[in-house]
């Protein structure tokens, strides 16, 4: 049974002060018992997580117990029996992935078939999900440590903190994103939210100017815009170089990793306070960005220069792309030593094996990967790609990772890989591990910013 498991690290001592270390993320776990339904249990095939409270101690067993008892009627039922439990099972949502057994492939008939069946809905399911902006719903006063709990438990985005506050807060959240509810509690307990591409998670730090997140910030979708910077340019020999440039930070939910971004500038419409109407400095530009490890970029907005009667840009409104790849899917391929190719799909994702060579004792697995009917650009396309990962369990089901990669093919629709794996002499038993996004969401998010003072 697979479970999962948040990690709350105790105070430990450093020098002479002490330390709290807060890992605000679920943590995988493997705890694989005695199979109840004569099948072999293997990681799950999404890594989504199962909804979490600070109370439960962090497993939820109730769903696993219920999920175990669902699939025995699933097995061995009678046929009315069976349909039941797959109502009941598909009912439960996505968060059951994490408890379906992976059936070897020599396993066949009606139980495999509703199995793959819930499977691949579920997957279906998580995948289209994936790019929503989380909600919080939290009511009443508490410490203010279960209230960052509760922002973690109910959206998977992973925060730090080096000193954990000993206040308690009154909140009153119905659907709120997770940004406006987590600038609120960061605006009420003086800290500030910071990225690097070092760290996983938001890392949040004490500020000596509270209070101004959640006036700063704008919220469209996942993602929070705040302008940061405002920068006049007046050219003396040629007035039509003159320019305006707004400097915006743009950060997203840590649990989401998007591909690029893009901002066609004729999309963008300024309102200065005395009333004048600026429209983008060059109108048939789309600036885009690629992202880095860090949960933000910064962005710049090139406008006309207004005159100088202007003192505050009212509102500032416009629509940005964005290419997010989906929830991490993973999938099998075992009799890696019959000729013929292999083909599975999930969501999107299609990966066909196409061919396995061996080279004294280098396997090398050819792999085409691509995404049916996703629209991608090639831009997401590459970013999607990057966030691929193949590798090998054998035998004993011990992981080996693969020695390196080239690819063979790539285009805006599929890529081809070649994948090299030190095996041994042979390939008995060994099942090859192919783990990607099973879609990219290309969203296009209206956006508004107002009341930036001008230089």
């Amino acid at each position: 049974m697979v479970l999962f498991e948040r990690i709350l690290k105790t105070p430990v001592t450093v020098g002479s002060g002490i330390v709290v270390a807060l890992m605000c993320f679920p943590s995988l776990i493997w705890a694989q018992q005695e199979p109840q339904l004569d099948t072999l249990l293997d990681p799950p095939s999404i890594q989504q997580p199962v909804a979490i409270t600070p109370s439960n101690g962090g497993l939820n067993t109730e769903l696993a117990a219920k999920v175990e008892i669902l699939l025995e009627q699933l097995r061995s039922g009678t046929a009315e029996q069976q349909e039941q439990a797959e109502k009941s099972l598909l009912s439960l949502g996505p968060s059951i992935l994490a408890h379906l057994p992976r059936l070897p492939s020599s396993v066949t008939g009606n139980f495999r078939n509703r199995l793959d069946y819930i499977r691949d809905s579920m997957q279906s399911k998580a995948i289209g999900e994936y790019a929503e902006p989380s909600k919080v719903t939290l009511q009443g006063k508490f410490p203010a440590g279960d209230v960052l709990l509760e922002i973690i438990d109910q959206t998977d985005n992973e925060l730090t903190i080096e000193e954990l506050p000993k206040q308690e807060m009154e909140v009153n959240f119905e659907q709120a994103s997770f940004w406006e509810a987590l600038d609120i509690v960061l605006d009420e307990l003086r800290l500030e939210a910071t990225t690097s591409a070092t760290d996983v998670a938001l890392r949040l730090v004490p500020t000596k100017t509270p209070g101004v997140r959640a006036a700063r910030g704008s919220y469209a979708g996942v993602f929070r815009i705040e302008p940061t910077r405002v920068d006049a340019i007046r050219s003396i020999r040629a007035d039509r170089l003159s320019y305006m440039n707004v400097e915006i930070s743009l950060m997203w939910e840590p649990r989401l990793r998007p591909a690029y971004f893009s901002f066609p500038m004729r999309s963008v419409l300024v309102e200065c306070d005395n009333g004048e109407i600026l429209s983008a400095a060059t109108p048939d530009s789309s600036p885009e960005y690629t992202t880095t490890d860090a949960h933000s970029i910064q962005a710049n907005l090139m406008l006309a220069l207004p005159s100088r009667d202007a003192k505050i840009i009212r509102r500032i409104s416009g629509t940005l792309k964005a290419a997010i790849p989906g929830a991490i899917v993973q999938l099998e391929f075992d009799n890696l030593e019959q000729d013929k190719p292999i083909n599975q799909k999930v969501g999107n994702l299609k990966v066909a094996l196409e061919e396995m060579k061996k080279r004294d004792e280098i396997y090398e697995f050819r792999i085409l990967v691509s995404l049916r009917d996703a629209g991608q650009t090639m831009d997401s396309f590459r970013g999607w790609f990057l966030t691929h990962e193949a590798y090998v369990l054998n035998a004993k089901d011990e992981r080996v990772n693969n020695a390196g990669w080239q690819t063979y093919q790539m285009n805006s629709e599929a890529v081809g890989l070649t994948y090299f794996f030190d095996l041994g002499a042979s390939i008995e038993g060994c099942r090859l591990i192919y783990s990607a996004p099973g879609a990219v969401t290309e969203q296009q998010v209206d956006y508004i910013l107002k009341d930036i003072p001008l230089p």
